[in-house]
């Protein structure tokens, strides 16, 4: 068992559980929510050792977070893209009245 802290400044807890989902063949998450943080340890169930499973364990969580991140970020952009290429099929046809 190893165990590996991340700071609420530094990773969302949304983030530590989808790497946690993502590794569940090499290692068991238990995650706890502390003033310090979130707590994790990590449990091997594959031939994984200690520093190899939270080196892979940080940069997964940096992955999600990183994506998050990107998301909150882009979601004006996005939602903007999928208003203008569904426009067309709300729009009323002038010369028929169809939709």
């Amino acid at each position: 068992m190893v165990e590996v802290t991340f700071a609420q400044e530094v990773a969302r807890l949304s983030a530590v559980k989808k790497a946690a989902y993502r590794l569940a063949a090499l290692c068991d998450v238990d995650i706890r929510s502390t003033p310090a943080g979130t707590r994790c340890e990590l449990h091997a169930t594959a031939d994984t050792s200690g520093p190899e499973l939270v080196a892979l364990f940080r940069a997964t969580v940096l992955d999600y977070e990183l994506r998050e991140d990107i998301a909150a970020k882009t979601s004006a952009f996005r939602d903007g893209l999928l208003a203008v290429a569904f426009a067309p099929l709300t729009r009323r046809d002038a010369e028929d009245g169809k939709v």
